[in-house]
């Protein structure tokens, strides 16, 4: 049996070729990903924790606060959903600072919906950063779009 996506649209189609990619996107995309995505989530995020914390990282770079588990599969999910919505395929990859999230493209995942997209000062000035966000106990990802990082 495949894998159910349920997806809302909010707003209306609009064109959307941003450096070069071909596609498009709409203002604000929400989708709710199946039980096996989050079953597939957790252990790549477990991952990513202890190979950060083997590295002595204490902080999270986003939110400057403890650096957690459940913040790395948060991170995975974000990765999941952009990868759904652009149809470019998820693989699980052990984080490495510098590697982009999914086909060349950031995956920014904040826990409120009213959260701000963060782009760092190190941050790569060629990469576009897709804001997502999901609020505890809504079963829908919002996908908001994307800014370049230049």
């Amino acid at each position: 049996m495949g894998e159910t996506y349920l997806i809302r649209e909010t707003e209306k189609p609009v064109s959307f070729t941003p450096s070069g990619v071909v596609g498009y996107m709409r203002p604000m995309i929400e989708i709710a990903l199946p039980g096996e995505k989050y079953r597939q989530a957790r252990p790549a995020g477990l991952s990513r924790q202890k190979r950060r914390a083997m590295a002595g990282v204490e902080r999270n770079q986003y939110t400057f606060r403890q650096d957690t588990a459940q913040g790395h599969i948060d991170g995975v999910l974000g990765e999941m959903v952009l990868s759904e919505v652009l149809g470019i395929p998820w693989t699980e990859t052990l984080y490495t600072k510098g590697e982009a999230d999914v086909g060349g493209f950031e995956a920014r995942l904040r826990t409120r919906h009213w959260y701000e997209l963060i782009i760092l000062p190190d941050d790569k000035e060629d990469r576009l950063f897709f804001h997502i966000t999901k609020e505890p106990g809504d079963p829908y990802f919002r996908v908001y779009g994307c800014i370049s990082g230049s």
